[in-house]
């Protein structure tokens, strides 16, 4: 298979260096998806007491809201043990040294995972302004200009300048630079994968469920009425304000959606529990994807009151949310 024919990155996975690592075992191994690896998600939602505060110039809130996915270190054991796909790290500390390694991979036909700091990615709207850690795929180089071609999640297949290249590597942590190769072990993994699937389903369920008010759907109340008690508090002049994170939610619901569909493909599964669980993933990913895009249009256009608008469908995307532990539930029994 010709690099020409690499696969973009899942726009909505929530994760972006599992969805580069899906790309690149799609390409090299051909596993449809890995997004069975990563949706241990709730909501985490802490706040200390009292009247909530601007900080920050008056642009963020004392608050966080959060998704609970699973993190680097868990997602690469469970890429391990249910697809058989290691993910070995390279360090590369020198532009030559990279230049060497790309060459290597490329020839061999092996795109590979990089790091990538936004700040230097051409086109996305961090370029020159934020440092933001991200994942890429290289899939080419120019032997001219040294200019790299990557697939990025937002972007699609974009080029990155020699210059931006070398800025970001040489402000690399003291260990050095470093991409991520793929390898798998096994051709056929021995993995129970509709007894994970139950147990899956149980643990979200639960985590839905929490009893302490910092998690689950009780953070998503919580976050809620403080928010609505916060917008109420700006009375007729209210400004503008940035919560962080919003976009995660569509993509979990997303991810999930797409956990479901995969995993009735291989146990066969079928009926109306997941049928209905799988259109309310699906309007969840919408109506939290509105949410996120009112809201950032809401900033850009410094317009205080379509961003109280946009916020007061939480009400509607918290009974939604609250469908969820009944439909796990179900969906659990019959498998």
């Amino acid at each position: 298979m010709s690099l020409s024919d690499f696969p973009p990155i899942e726009r909505f996975s929530p994760y972006c260096l599992l969805g580069c690592i899906e790309a690149v075992c799609r390409f090299r191994f051909g596993i449809r998806s890995t997004c069975d690896c990563h949706y241990d998600h709730s909501f985490v939602y802490r706040r200390d007491g009292g009247c909530i505060r601007r900080k920050d110039g008056g642009l963020f809130l004392d608050l966080t809201f959060s998704g609970g996915g699973s993190r680097r270190e868990a997602v690469l054991a469970e890429l391990r043990a249910r697809h058989g796909v290691s993910v070995v790290e390279r360090r590369v500390p020198t532009l030559s040294e990279f230049d060497a390694y790309c060459e290597a991979a490329l020839r061999d036909g092996k795109p590979f995972v990089a790091p990538f700091d936004l700040f230097y990615l051409a086109g996305r709207r961090e370029y020159r302004n934020i440092h933001q850690s991200h994942y890429v795929c290289v899939i080419g180089r120019d032997d001219r200009s040294g200019d790299l071609e990557v697939v990025e999640q937002m972007l699609g297949r974009c080029r990155v300048g020699r210059q931006d290249f070398a800025e970001m590597v040489a402000g690399a942590p003291d260990a050095g630079y470093a991409v991520l190769d793929c390898a798998r072990e096994l051709s056929n993994v021995n993995f129970d994968s509709l007894g994970r699937l139950k147990r899956d389903l149980a643990r979200f369920r639960a985590n839905l469920l929490h009893p302490e008010p910092a998690f689950g759907l009780g953070a998503l109340s919580a976050f809620r009425a403080d928010l609505v008690r916060f917008v109420e508090s700006e009375g007729a002049s209210p400004h503008i304000f940035y919560v962080p994170g919003m976009w995660s939610f569509s993509h979990e619901r997303d991810n999930f959606r797409r956990v479901l569909a995969t995993a009735t493909e291989v146990w066969g599964g079928s009926g109306a529990s997941h049928g209905v669980l799988g259109d309310l993933l699906a309007t969840l990913h919408e109506r939290w994807f509105e949410l996120d895009h009112r809201t950032e249009a809401a900033i850009r256009m410094q317009r205080p009151s379509l961003q109280a608008a946009a916020f007061a469908s939480l009400g509607e995307i918290a009974k939604l949310e609250c469908r969820m532990p009944d439909l796990l539930g179900e969906l659990e029994a019959r498998l």
